[in-house]
């Protein structure tokens, strides 16, 4: 029964989220706009959900009553992360490096596996600090919860206002 609600409850909030994801994309599609966001912050966003999609995954290998509400947990989070937020952090990586792409495809592709080695070597060395530090992972979901910092950070260098719609 909690599992239930739990699961309605993380689905119905995940879906929400995707929504406003969408709206976020669709309100800063001109380069202008995108140039106003962090990348950073927008990665931390990406690796905080692919690391939860991860969580609910691991959590339908404990219990075979559980699975598939899980499974659906996981299923959510995995498409925000990899199809939404991915394609955003590529969309605004393109809009601050629109040079590279007049030095040809072969300097696109280098400096595109460039970017996803970071982001996926992040992932990895998150999931093994996660794993290793278990004791202290209070600590890290409470770090996790500042990736508005670089965002903030960068309104301040950049001297944006409204980067984001509310």
């Amino acid at each position: 029964q909690k599992v239930t609600h739990y699961a309605l409850w993380v689905n119905l909030i995940t879906i929400i989220q995707i929504r406003c994801f969408i709206s976020q994309m669709r309100y800063t599609d001109d380069a202008l706009s995108a140039a106003k966001l962090s990348i950073v912050g927008i990665a931390a966003q990406a690796l905080m959900d692919a690391y939860d999609s991860f969580l609910h995954l691991s959590l339908t290998a404990s219990s075979q009553y559980m699975f598939n509400t899980f499974a659906m947990i996981s299923l959510f989070k995995f498409i925000l992360f990899s199809l939404l937020e991915m394609r955003y952090l590529l969309t605004i990586w393109r809009c601050r490096n629109r040079e590279i792409f007049a030095a040809g495809w072969d300097e696109v592709r280098r400096e595109l596996s460039r970017v996803y080695s970071y982001f996926y070597g992040a992932l990895l060395g998150g999931l093994l600090i996660i794993f290793n530090a278990m004791e202290h992972l209070d600590v890290i979901a409470l770090l996790f919860q500042a990736y508005w910092v670089p965002q903030i950070l960068h309104d301040v260098r950049q001297g944006s206002k409204n980067s984001f719609e509310l």
